[in-house]
């Protein structure tokens, strides 16, 4: 029929009908799954490589310097960073050099690879008993994310500290704990949040850790088992993956490596980053 204006006007049972129809198609479109995110390896390092000269580092930068950071005791050399049986060695030795009475490994992905979100996997082997008995007093093993920004081994520039993420941090003395901690907030006012997990004896064989990072979370895992989880200020910016050993420093009461006996390794088996895609 036809309005005054011209104006077409469907019967009250048909517009019924139809607004049944649209709701029936929005019901069905709103339970219709959502597309499956994929989960994408974006970078890895499986260490299978002969060598881990700097030369060849395309993947790893190898820091050739003494840390300036935390009180820490070792010089950094690239002569303790290589490659042995499939596995990347961090070696912590007690020798001269540069002016420090110890030595020690360390590799990062600054300027090779940084990221914003996404899962990082490390199996690790951290100061491995075996080769060396006895307890690692004073060594400090680290597998952690950092600022892009921040050179190694020293402070990082004003601005640029926080953020921090370490994925896993071990006291040498307490190879069987594991401690998660997120660094955050514009110094002088930064703090951090974190959680230790009691369990195995890490320095007795090959484990896994495991960082998930999203905008809305920071979730931490160890072999397989969530062990802490974040959901307040978390990082939007790109990090680095940094890997080392640092021999003493401002760790909690970190002991002393006077009596210790190296030299010390730990093992990195692979690591592997993923994103949702």
């Amino acid at each position: 029929m036809l309005s005054t204006t011209g104006k077409t006007f469907r019967p009250r049972r048909q517009r019924t009908l139809l607004f049944v129809a649209l709701l029936a198609i929005l019901c069905l479109s709103a339970s219709l799954p959502a597309k499956a995110a994929t989960r994408v390896l974006v970078w890895s390092d499986e260490f299978n490589a002969p060598d881990f000269s700097p030369a060849n580092g395309s993947k790893w930068r190898v820091t050739d310097r003494a840390s300036t950071v935390n009180n820490e005791l070792q010089y950094y050399t690239p002569s303790d960073v290589f490659h042995w049986g499939g596995n990347l060695v961090l070696k912590s030795e007690r020798r001269s050099l540069g002016g420090r009475s110890y030595t020690s490994g360390r590799v990062d992905t600054k300027d090779r690879f940084t990221f914003t979100y996404g899962e990082v996997e490390i199996r690790a082997w951290v100061i491995n008993a075996s080769n060396t008995p006895g307890t690692a007093t004073g060594l400090w093993p680290a597998l952690w994310l950092l600022n892009a920004p921040c050179e190694a081994a020293v402070p990082c520039s004003a601005g640029n500290w926080p953020p921090e993420i370490d994925i896993g941090e071990w006291k040498g003395e307490v190879p069987n704990r594991v401690y998660m901690t997120h660094h955050y907030g514009v110094y002088p006012n930064n703090a951090y949040a974190g959680t230790s997990f009691t369990g195995p004896s890490f320095n007795t064989g090959f484990h896994d850790f495991k960082l998930v990072w999203d905008p809305n979370q920071i979730v931490w895992y160890v072999d397989g088992v969530q062990r802490y989880r974040r959901t307040s200020d978390i990082p939007h910016v790109p990090m680095q993956l940094i890997m080392n050993v640092a021999v003493g420093g401002n760790f909690e009461g970190l002991a002393s490596p006077a009596n210790t006996t190296f030299p010390r390794e730990t093992k990195i088996d692979y690591v592997r980053i993923y994103r949702w895609q």
